[in-house]
């Protein structure tokens, strides 16, 4: 909804999810994009959309986000670790905190388990800090083993990914 803050962590992207959203840009106001990596733009990079979706880039700077801070229409926060975030929410004057977080997730397991697939980083952390987490469930993503899954009952709202033509690939 507006005045939502989405964060989008590290790894695979979640296009079928960030589509959807940008979609709604008549609609939606000062629906904050905090991304670890935005590489893929869907109309919200372009001159006149701050306005629905301020751009704030977490990690990296590529080459679709180049020209937004630039031209001074994104923020920058540099990426801060997990302990690093913790001590931040905990002090809830200094930080907004998470309302949505997309993920990519591996189709869920015969126990309800979703991987993240080949990059954890920290999204167990911001999908147990979120207020919604909606991840999007590509049976492509590898499954990995260890401390690298959510289960089905954590997540608020599913959708399956569509696009079939383009593998996923973690940065």
């Amino acid at each position: 909804k507006s005045g939502d803050r989405v964060t989008i962590p590290y790894g695979a992207e979640p296009r079928t999810l960030e589509r959807a959203l940008a979609k709604r840009k008549e609609e939606l106001k000062d629906v904050e994009i905090f991304a670890a990596i935005p590489r893929t733009d869907f109309g919200w990079f372009q001159p006149g959309w701050e306005d629905s979706f301020p751009i704030n880039v977490q990690l990296l700077v590529g080459a679709a986000a180049r020209e937004l801070l630039d031209e001074k229409r994104a923020d920058y926060t540099p990426f801060l670790f997990t302990h690093q975030t913790k001590a931040l929410d905990e002090r809830k004057s200094d930080t907004r905190g998470t309302d949505v977080v997309f993920l990519v997730v591996s189709p869920p397991d015969q126990h309800g388990s979703c991987s993240f697939g080949a990059s954890l980083w920290n999204k167990r952390t911001y999908a147990k800090r979120a207020k919604r987490v909606v991840a999007e469930v590509d049976p492509r993503l590898i499954r990995t083993f260890g401390n690298n899954f959510i289960h089905i009952s954590e997540i608020d709202y599913l959708t399956e990914s569509n696009y079939p033509e383009e593998p996923i690939r973690d940065p």
